[in-house]
């Protein structure tokens, strides 16, 4: 048998401190919770009760209360009768027993009340504040897993389309099947190390993401032949700048899927970047069909998806824009602020 502890029994004097404690404690927030019209309908119901029991006691004077409810009627007084929140601040408070005790509880509840509201006010602030940054913590962290099970995910159309191609290629044109896996092993070399990540991080460096893209390009190139033309203007200190992970493959992706590649004669795809202010400025153009005018159907969702990532990351520092340039086609700009990771 294990012997059986037991916890030291609380003496009287600690129990009773805490009684008061708890009391005092529940007593200060029902005063900070009710309305100030519930609070003068009751001290007027107390000092009711004081001046009954001053009828029903015996008359007997206490010097010692009497100061004491002279001294705090004056400091509270001094304190607050500026505002016009006490309304006995210049009335002469009662000798009798009952009613002095009645005055000293409505003006020592006056003065917790007036205490108390800024440092319950205070608490419910920072708690309010605390819980609105845990639920925005947690939607960066959806936000990151969406993103982890984006990088985890090659598209798989994309993947066997590049390998079909590499295989018929093999047969009839060695050559182009050649410069097409080397680019293929690109591609999966630069993106393999953010799959391998089990953190995806928030931000990387700009060149990263065009590490990725450029070898992407040039197997669309191959696919696409002469119908696909591309242009990066990115300068080279631009390149380490912070930029968020799969977003510039995302709106490269809808570029060539929904304008250039149902264009029958193809056209450009152009990616441009550029500071001004700190912010980085990054646009990528092509001279598609334009939006709405694709046949490969489309909702919309990976623009919208970089839209809730940009404002959970930036907040009203970044700003998205798509338009339609004069000559046709579409063009997304990305505004972000310049910082390097």
């Amino acid at each position: 048998m294990h012997p059986q502890t037991t916890s030291p029994k609380e003496s009287p004097s600690d129990s009773l401190s805490r009684l008061l404690r708890d009391g005092f404690q529940n007593y200060t927030t029902f005063l900070v919770e009710i309305t100030w019209k519930r609070f003068w309908l009751l001290a007027f119901l107390t000092l009711v009760v004081g001046d009954i029991l001053d009828d029903i006691l015996p008359s007997k004077r206490s010097h010692e209360l009497e100061a004491a409810v002279q001294i705090v009627s004056q400091v509270v007084a001094a304190g607050t009768a500026r505002s016009g929140e006490i309304p006995w601040a210049r009335l002469e408070v009662p000798t009798s027993i009952g009613t002095n005790l009645a005055w000293i509880l409505v003006i020592g509840s006056t003065v917790i009340k007036l205490s108390a509201r800024g440092r319950v006010e205070a608490e419910a602030a920072a708690t309010a504040a605390t819980e609105t940054a845990e639920r925005e913590a947690l939607k960066r962290q959806v936000v990151e897993a969406r993103m982890a099970t984006m990088e985890a995910q090659v598209e798989p159309h994309f993947l066997f389309n590049t390998l079909a191609s590499i295989d018929h290629l093999i047969e009839t044109d060695p050559a182009t099947a050649s410069r097409m896996q080397k680019h293929f092993i690109a591609f999966l070399r630069a993106t393999l190390p953010s799959l391998r990540n089990t953190v995806p991080s928030s931000l990387q460096p700009l060149g990263r993401e065009l590490d990725i893209i450029e070898p992407y390009l040039e197997l669309f190139r191959i696919r696409m032949g002469d119908r696909l033309q591309t242009r990066i203007e990115v300068p080279a200190e631009l390149r380490r700048a912070a930029f968020p992970p799969m977003m510039l493959q995302c709106l490269v992706e809808n570029a060539i899927k929904h304008g250039l590649e149902p264009r029958p004669e193809g056209g450009e795809l152009r990616i441009s970047a550029r500071s001004e202010n700190d912010v980085l400025i990054l646009q990528v153009t092509d001279t598609g069909l334009g939006f709405g005018a694709s046949p490969v159907g489309g909702n919309g969702i990976g623009l919208k998806n970089i839209e809730e990532r940009l404002l959970l990351l930036f907040g009203d520092r970044a700003l998205l824009q798509i338009t339609s340039p004069p000559e046709g086609g579409a063009c997304v700009t990305l505004r972000i602020p310049h910082s390097i990771p």
